[in-house]
């Protein structure tokens, strides 16, 4: 009888194990921030008084034509190497994916730009958006306001 109640106790003690919801969602959480950072990092100047690489791609993507590619290569560039430097790893870097929008109001519409993505295929993975607000103001004084989103996930 010992021996059923002490392997009982054992059995118990054994299966006590609590997962949390959140558990399942840590790395989302991390992939979250690791595009939020990149995204911060590239609407940082270097110095105080220029402006952003960030703020510069959404100029040039919004004006068109030859410079609208070269921006366009120019922020896949720039943000895989903010995504290298957030990790350390490009081992990492190299499994997410993603898919940049640039989106503005145009009137009474929504309009969007595409700035491309990592060259691959959609995945069943879970995705998280994460995206940044850019005040850019044109020659004539006029302020309009974008949202760079980008969608992230791992392969």
């Amino acid at each position: 009888a010992g021996l059923i109640m002490l392997s009982t106790a054992f059995i118990i003690m054994g299966s006590l194990n609590v997962y949390t919801p959140g558990d399942a969602h840590i790395s989302d959480m991390q992939l979250k921030q690791l595009g939020s950072d990149a995204l911060l990092m590239m609407d940082t100047p270097d110095y105080r008084h220029e402006k952003s690489t960030l703020r510069d791609i959404v100029e040039a993507v919004e004006a068109g034509g030859a410079g609208a590619t070269t921006a366009i290569g120019n922020f896949k560039v720039e943000f895989e190497n903010q995504l290298k430097k957030g990790t350390g790893s490009a081992e990492i870097v190299d499994s997410i994916m993603y898919n940049a929008t640039i989106y503005y109001r145009d009137g009474n519409s929504i309009e969007n730009l595409e700035l491309g993505d990592s060259d691959s295929e959609i995945s069943r993975q879970p995705a998280i958006s994460t995206g940044r607000l850019i005040l850019i103001e044109d020659h004539w004084g006029a302020k309009k306001v974008y949202r760079v989103e980008v969608r992230l996930w791992r392969k």
